[in-house]
């Protein structure tokens, strides 16, 4: 029970948990509830999809806390295959000194709702820890747990939320500062701006100040500001009568010069260049999937080619391929010509078709897909293909976690001169399958490496439930390392082989560059998984 005290007047609050169950949505799209008689707690484990409280509409995500008030019209859209959550029925009293008065040790209290919980959502610093007390609750249910001990247990879980739920508004607070500082950069970014003056704004040492904005924000104070004038600069570009000196004075510098070295090297071409943009005439030189990411912005390049020599293919074939393609690229007299970090040895080359070439060397696929959008002035479009995309990742995690129900996967490349264990981080490909979407990786020697390259019969134990294998560069040898690497005990004693669980791919490593190929890898992945045997989906 909570005492508080205001003006002389005793405010006592008790809350009892009347039930608590655990459920599991399959393949329902909608959920009803009638108006319930009491207040609810649901914590969501699984599933994605939308909470609508009366009017209000909330959005429903995995490890996530939500208060349903007492005689609200409640319902869900579930955009997941199946949701999975947690329902924790309670009652709520509290009395002041209408309507609390003490008859000896007795207090009279009324039903009521709770003021300190926000209706939807409710947004937690950390949510595991509540998730462990809510099965401690769940557990204690079925066995011979007396009722005080229920709640305790329960009083244990909502002194939890309250301290989770205040750590995040003291966070919150502890981030005002930052917001005050951002909030004079943007109003002030056309004026010379000192770091020290807007560290004092946000009432923090220069260095402590530096630290938690690039904390809060991902880049550092200085790096913002730039960013600033630059998209205001991209703006003002666009009107056909502004100067670049007079953009430039307008975002802050005072040396035009100066602007147009630091456009160039945060836009990738240089003013001049960006303001008839538009109409630029734009050719891909890659061997990663870079047109596919300028469709999906709206740009269709004059040109798409790939002038990288793969492994197996003789000179004289090669010196026919280039030509073609060289050709081609002159043919389409481009205006700018992008390219990824293969092109780099022909940048020399370029110069002598376009006028400008921007070779994108960032080893993240997003960032090089904004960089390219940045310089053609589709930013706003490249992030709706990006949230998008997120989107549709957050749908397809939870049907994976439902369909594969924890089994692990490792993905092999197999090359003309060897084998190539994928790791879980430090690449495209494996930050969608064992980040984004939550896959479970399989186990190696060297689980941790980016990659693991060896001789198909050095190939180590791997423990995993599925093998997905792709088999690159053919045609210079690569089926022969294949059946070396089938025919090694390794081989043959891991448990997907076993199993008859081996699934050769398409090129996922190249897809993975793009929005398109991402969500082409998810399409087969659920291609894949709602085919998969039986065994394979037992422990759901």
């Amino acid at each position: 029970m909570k005492n508080s005290a205001g003006k002389g007047r005793a405010i006592y609050e008790v809350s009892f948990l009347s039930s608590i169950r655990a459920r599991r949505y399959i393949n329902k799209k909608e959920l009803k509830f009638d108006r319930f008689p009491v207040d609810m707690l649901c914590f969501v484990t699984d599933g994605v999809g939308k909470l609508f409280i009366g009017d209000e509409m909330t959005e429903i995500g995995p490890m996530r806390l939500y208060y349903l008030p007492r005689g609200e019209a409640i319902k869900a859209s579930v955009s997941s295959e199946s949701v999975g959550l947690y329902l924790l029925a309670f009652e709520y009293f509290a009395g002041g000194k209408a309507a609390a008065e003490r008859k000896g040790t007795r207090l009279s209290l009324l039903a009521s709702r709770p003021s300190s919980l926000p209706r939807g959502s409710i947004r937690l610093r950390g949510t595991d820890r509540i998730l462990n007390w809510i099965r401690q609750l769940y557990e204690a249910t079925g066995s011979q747990s007396k009722g005080c001990r229920l709640q305790l247990l329960f009083q244990e879980l909502l002194n939890g939320i309250a301290q989770e739920y205040e750590a995040g508004a003291e966070r919150k607070s502890a981030q005002s500062g930052i917001e005050l500082a951002i909030a004079h950069m943007k109003a002030n970014f056309r004026s010379k701006l000192d770091m020290g003056t807007v560290a004092d704004i946000a009432n923090l040492t220069l260095s402590s100040f530096s630290r938690l904005f690039k904390k809060t924000t991902g880049e550092s104070p200085i790096e913002y500001l730039t960013k600033l004038r630059m998209d205001s600069a991209k703006s003002l570009l666009s009107q056909k009568k502004c100067t670049i000196k007079t953009v430039s004075s307008a975002v802050g510098y005072e040396d035009e010069f100066h602007f147009s070295r630091m456009f160039h090297r945060h836009v990738g071409v240089p003013p001049t260049f960006y303001r008839k943009v538009k109409k630029l005439r734009v050719a891909v030189a890659a061997s990663l999937p870079y047109r596919d990411s300028l469709l999906s912005f709206g740009v269709e390049p004059v040109a798409s080619v790939n002038l990288f020599r793969y492994p197996g293919m003789a000179v004289k074939e090669y010196e026919l391929v280039f030509a073609s393609q060289w050709e081609e690229l002159e043919r389409a007299k481009p205006d700018l010509i992008i390219g990824d970090f293969y092109h780099f040895s022909f940048r020399d080359r370029f110069q002598g078709i376009a006028p400008v070439s921007s070779l994108l060397a960032d080893r993240s696929w997003v960032n090089n897909y904004r960089k390219m959008a940045e310089i053609l002035g589709s930013s706003e479009e490249a992030e709706q293909a990006v949230n998008r995309l997120a989107m549709r990742v957050a749908a397809a995690r939870s049907l994976l976690a439902a369909r594969m129900g924890g089994k692990s996967i490792v993905v092999l490349q197999v090359t003309n001169h060897n084998i190539r264990i994928q790791g879980a981080t430090d690449h495209p490909l494996s930050e969608l399958l064992f980040g984004e979407l939550g896959l479970q990786p399989g186990r190696t020697e060297q689980s941790n490496a980016k990659r693991l390259e060896l001789q198909p019969e050095w190939l180590p134990q791997i423990d995993t439930d599925y093998a997905l294998v792709f088999q690159n560069h053919i045609r210079a040898g690569s089926e022969t390392i294949y059946d070396r690497m089938c025919g090694t005990h390794a081989w043959r004693s891991m448990r997907a082989v076993q199993n008859g669980n081996v699934l050769l791919i398409p090129n996922w490593f190249k897809m993975s560059w793009s929005p398109i190929g991402r969500e082409e890898i998810i399409d087969e992945l659920l291609m894949m998984t709602d085919t998969l045997p039986e065994a394979a989906k037992e422990s759901q």
